[in-house]
């Protein structure tokens, strides 16, 4: 048992040594902003799909909402 918890307390140990080395941040590597001009065109499109897309489902809703008012009568006052 004593073999077993000297194991895993090393084990402990070593892992955290070597995720704390792998999180350091490396000096050699420059992140910042980048600014690509082809991502923006392709957000803003995305963006304007996404938005029809969107339209096009709430129209798709009301439609089906619509339908099931009219087989349902005005009996069912749930819907109104």
């Amino acid at each position: 048992m004593m073999k077993f918890l000297t194991g895993v307390a090393i084990g402990v140990a070593v892992g955290f040594s070597l995720a704390k080395r792998m999180m350091a941040d490396d000096p050699n590597v420059v992140t910042g902003p980048r600014d690509n001009g082809g991502s923006s065109l392709l957000g803003t499109q995305g963006r304007r799909i996404a938005e029809r897309a969107q339209i096009a489902g709430l129209g798709a809703i009301q439609r089906a909402r619509s339908s099931i008012q009219a087989r349902l009568g005005d009996g069912d006052p749930t819907w109104n």
